[in-house]
């Protein structure tokens, strides 16, 4: 993706999802502050979270001022104090993260991957299956082996539940198109932008309007070639903004998003489906604490629309259990994402 919006989402009850996004956001943005030295990598100009209706006008101001947020965290803005800091009125006024940012996930991760010296990248290999042999983990493909390894992480998206073997992955593929636009008379936009869709303000220059929502089959794969999703995103940027100037299509790009049927992250260790089915009639009343794991076997996928404001979290979650480490996030939130949840279910059902 060109580039993404970096901001958390709030919620009237402080949910659990909403504290998880809290959190991942707060990690990311300290970790690109850290890792900001060479290429861009991101704008730190602020994110709107634009209303969506008038009974969030007429409550918001009054929850932040319950839940007692720091203004430097996020702030209420009306139209006009909208106007100022995006430099583009919307059409209405939203949660203003200052710490928010436009970010390029490419230069994300080459920072990453620059930062570590021990680190070696293999690319074009396709993976057909994991095997576990001794007590390492092996990659078998079409070209030669990986050197096998005590710890594996399976991050690969919808191809995550095929490798890992497991039946309780219930994820589907949702295709996300955006349409990328010359900044034009949207020049002065200097702000993320998000409400019923998003507009970024790109580090190449270009501005990004999306993203749609498709359910697609599994044989499909992306394209944009047809004109419907750049007229869906067009309809999104009249929403969001005041009044939408003039536009020249430039392009657009098209991915296929992971989402799991709770649309919430699988990430952490890989439960033993096997031991924990042959022992299901002692496991009904168990917890996530007393499933069997897979030695050495974890993943992180089904991050939907939030890879960005998740992904570095959940890859420092995994980090922590492989090391033994304190996780960097609260029981109850790792239990939320933990892979191991639906067996669970199902070994609790009668």
């Amino acid at each position: 993706m060109p580039s993404g919006l970096l901001h958390p989402t709030l919620a009237a009850d402080d949910s659990h999802a909403a504290r998880l996004s809290r959190a991942g956001f707060l990690f990311g943005r300290g970790q690109l502050d850290r890792l900001q030295a060479g290429e861009p990598l991101m704008t730190a100009s602020g994110v709107l979270q634009m209303a969506g209706h008038d009974l969030d006008e007429d409550r918001w101001p009054h929850l932040l001022r319950q839940q007692g947020w720091p203004a430097g965290f996020v702030r209420w803005c009306s139209p006009s104090e909208a106007a100022d800091a995006v430099g583009l009125r919307p059409r209405r006024g939203g949660l203003w993260f200052d710490k928010g940012a436009v970010v390029s996930a490419a230069a994300w991760c080459r920072a990453m991957l620059v930062g570590e010296p021990g680190i070696r990248l293999h690319c074009g290999y396709p993976a057909i299956r994991i095997a576990q042999q001794s007590n390492s983990w092996c990659i078998e493909g079409r070209a030669a082996p990986i050197t096998p390894a005590p710890v594996l992480v399976i991050a690969s998206a919808m191809d995550a539940a095929r490798l890992l073997e497991t039946q309780f992955a219930p994820v589907r593929p949702i295709r996300g198109r955006i349409t990328r636009l010359a900044a034009g008379e949207l020049a002065c936009l200097r702000a993320g932008l998000a409400g019923q869709g998003t507009v970024v303000p790109g580090l190449d220059g270009r501005v990004s309007v999306g993203a749609t929502y498709e359910p697609i089959g599994p044989a499909e794969g992306p394209g944009i070639s047809d004109t419907s999703a750049h007229e869906s995103n067009l309809a999104r940027l009249a929403k969001l903004l005041a009044q939408p100037a003039p536009v020249r299509i430039e392009g657009g790009f098209d991915g296929i998003r992971c989402v799991a049927t709770d649309r919430t992250p699988l990430a952490g260790a890989v439960a033993d489906e096997r031991a924990a089915l042959a022992a299901r009639s002692v496991a009904q009343g168990a917890h996530l604490a007393d499933l069997p794991r897979r030695a050495g076997l974890y993943c992180s996928f089904a991050l939907g629309s939030r890879g960005l404001a998740l992904a570095p979290l959940l890859g420092e979650l995994i980090a922590c259990l492989i090391e033994g480490e304190p996780p960097p996030i609260e029981r109850s939130l790792a239990a939320i994402v933990d892979p191991a949840r639906f067996l669970l279910r199902r070994l609790r059902k009668p």
